[in-house]
């Protein structure tokens, strides 16, 4: 289980910290607050560890945590505006607390909450304000919130789980790459020496290698100019539509990081139309934000073709199996049960 690192008040209004094995953020609240604590701030180890400059974007964790509270706290009676200004008062982070105020500035002058999410969607994404939405025609909204709590931290983790399996390869290959240059800088050129003075015809290899060596040696101030024009150029193609399409087409085709790819788009189309949909929102919108939500053109694409073929009355699972190998035979398969079940949202 992951480590949670506290921050919370008791009944007297001390505030106490600590640390708590426990299955989510979810549980972690839950069980504080049956200690009699109000938690203030819950973060894993990972992100308790985390330094940060200045303000930030509001990350999943600290949406989970928000979302929790605010469910906790509206399924407990207290009227929204006075919880979001408890939370205010209590920020998970400066940026939340000051948009907070603004959403309760907003509810002041009457706009629903939804309405006020939106107005500071640089902060909050626009999935929170389509949940809230719903929740506010269903009348449900402590209910979705909870639901919205697991969703940013199920998406928390998948986050996590990737970076994790991006880490171990990135650093061997710092490492790969800092050893190289030891010794094409150190230790090839001292023993060069060695193979001129032999006056023996030296195998085309080691040419090449010596090559190499002297090139680097010479000319590293234009090899650095180089690759630096050539990272920059691909940073400036890259931002492009046509650059971020080729980009994300041969990412999803590379042997092992395009599997591991795949299965993040795959988890966060499935945990974000399921949300959705689990909600109230209908699928033609869910299927809008999902593709809002991808950040992979393959994936967009698939959905967006999926919203036409919907329209037109045709199942998601057919629009899907259409789309080719996009989208994994085993989603494409549940969503298949889902629909002949009705319960396409589990």
């Amino acid at each position: 289980m992951p480590l949670y690192r506290y921050k919370a008040y008791n009944t007297g209004g001390a505030e106490v910290a600590g640390e708590m094995q426990a299955e989510s953020i979810k549980e972690a609240v839950r069980r504080l607050r049956e200690d009699g604590l109000f938690t203030r701030e819950v973060k894993t180890e990972r992100a308790a560890k985390r330094f940060t400059l200045g303000r930030r974007k509001a990350d999943l964790e600290d949406l989970a945590l928000l979302t929790t509270q605010l469910s906790t706290l509206l399924s407990s009676g207290v009227p929204l505006h006075e919880s979001l200004t408890i939370l205010s008062n209590e920020g998970i982070n400066p940026l939340i607390a000051e948009r907070l105020v603004n959403m309760k500035d907003a509810l002041s002058e009457g706009a629903s909450f939804s309405a006020a999410i939106r107005k500071n969607a640089d902060v909050f994404p626009d999935v929170f304000a389509r949940m809230v939405e719903a929740g506010e025609t269903t009348g449900k909204l402590s209910t979705v919130l909870e639901r919205l709590s697991e969703y940013f931290e199920a998406r928390a983790n998948i986050v996590a789980k990737v970076t994790m399996a991006l880490t171990y390869p990135a650093f061997m290959a710092a490492i790969g790459f800092g050893v190289l240059l030891i010794l094409f800088v150190f230790v090839i050129p001292k023993i060069t020496g060695i193979f001129s003075d032999s006056g023996r015809a030296l195998p085309l290899p080691t040419i090449m290698l010596l090559f190499m060596v002297d090139t680097v040696r010479n000319y590293w101030p234009i090899i650095m100019a180089i690759v630096g024009a050539g990272g920059y150029l691909s940073y400036r193609f890259f931002n492009k539509p046509e650059g971020k399409e080729y980009k994300d087409q041969k990412l999803l085709g590379l042997p092992w990081i395009g599997n591991l790819l795949t299965k993040y788009y795959s988890a966060n189309l499935a945990r974000t139309l399921g949300s959705l949909l689990k909600s109230g929102v209908s699928m033609l919108k869910a299927l809008d934000l999902s593709k809002r939500s991808m950040g992979n053109i393959e994936f967009e694409r698939a959905l967006e073709k999926a919203k036409k073929d919907v329209t037109e009355g045709r199942a998601l699972s057919k629009s899907f199996e259409e789309s080719g190998t996009t989208i994994p035979s085993l989603l494409r398969h549940l969503i298949s049960v889902g629909e002949r079940g009705g319960n396409l949202d589990e």
